[in-house]
């Protein structure tokens, strides 16, 4: 078998034993999770009746303990994937005479109403369903369907979907605050944006751009059901400290607190990865929103290498 047959992408017609397929792996999933457990729901494309799809079975497990959820979901025979494109996402699959792709939350992340979201209104909207198995179908005819571009983490399938359910979530009216890694063509392109708005400002040219394929380098968008008004470019430093090297949100969502939620989001994030310090240059005007969420500026010791903004601030925060 070579290479491109391999990786071709194949979608079945509807089978209607999935239901059935899901409730049976949901009940493994809740037994092995026991307490931690708040909910499973099938979601994807095997969860919407008469939608193409891919013979696999997509499932949300919503949990008190993300982290506790590993080592119990690993008897089932899951392996555990990591975080991907989205802070706080606990990715799992199973392959074998069932294949299961498993995304485990805590209660309350944003992605669990997107998910949601999506499958009810396909569910509802057949011609919106049919739609989307032509656009499908189509896809899958293309000789580079499984190729992965080398930007992005996903197959050139799953990104082309993007626009599509991009414009679902619109029209469902999707309103949850959410924060994505940039993965996207869009995320990417937003960035860019942002990123050539903060150093215009300073009167500088960009010369971050090369850190987006690097892994001390993460970038953050904060997004408004699928709009995307906020951006945040983190560097991860030796002896786990970080830098806020870029923050942006605008104005119109800054003053409506979304800023405050934005850092506190990265702030978790980061500790959860085991970060203790961040630290932001910021502007003189910003220095009051850095005082508010707790940054002080007399806590610095030394300077950080490759300020983003010669004339700002120094200020750092303690992740506790």
């Amino acid at each position: 078998m070579d290479q491109k047959t391999k990786n071709k992408i194949e979608i079945v017609r509807y089978n209607p034993e999935w239901p059935k397929m899901f409730e049976f792996e949901a009940s493994r999933i809740r037994e092995a999770l026991g307490h931690n457990c708040l909910a499973v729901h099938h979601v994807g494309s095997t969860s919407i009746p008469h939608l193409v799809a891919k013979d696999r079975l997509d499932i949300i497990a919503v949990v008190t303990n993300p982290a506790d959820a590993i080592a119990a979901l690993e008897t089932l025979g899951f392996t555990y994937k990591g975080e991907y494109n989205i802070p706080f996402h606990y990715g799992f699959s199973k392959r074998g005479a069932r294949n299961i792709n498993l995304q485990v939350y805590q209660e309350g992340h944003a992605e669990i109403e997107v998910n949601l979201t999506f499958r009810d209104y396909l569910r509802t909207y057949g011609a919106v369903r049919d739609n989307y198995a032509r656009l499908k179908l189509q896809l899958v005819k293309s000789e580079t369907a499984a190729e992965k571009n080398n930007d992005f983490l996903f197959s050139e399938y799953t990104l082309k979907k993007g626009a599509f359910i991009h414009e679902v979530l619109k029209k469902a009216e999707l309103s949850c605050l959410r924060v994505l890694k940039c993965n996207g063509p869009l995320e990417w392109e937003t960035a860019k944006l942002f990123r050539q708005e903060y150093f215009e400002a300073l009167g500088q040219e960009d010369t971050g751009a090369d850190t987006f394929n690097q892994e001390n380098h993460q970038h953050f968008v904060l997004c408004y059901g699928v709009d995307i008004f906020g951006y945040a470019h983190v560097e991860l430093l030796p002896d786990a400290k970080a830098a806020l090297r870029i923050f942006m949100v605008d104005d119109i969502k800054k003053n409506q607190s979304f800023a405050g939620k934005f850092l506190t989001i990265l702030e978790k994030w980061l500790k959860g990865q085991n970060y203790k310090v961040l630290s932001v240059q910021a502007s003189v005007q910003a220095v009051p929103f850095y005082e508010k969420n707790r940054y002080f500026a007399d806590s610095v010791e030394g300077d950080l290498e490759k300020k983003s903004n010669p004339s700002g601030v120094l200020m750092e925060k303690v992740l506790f």
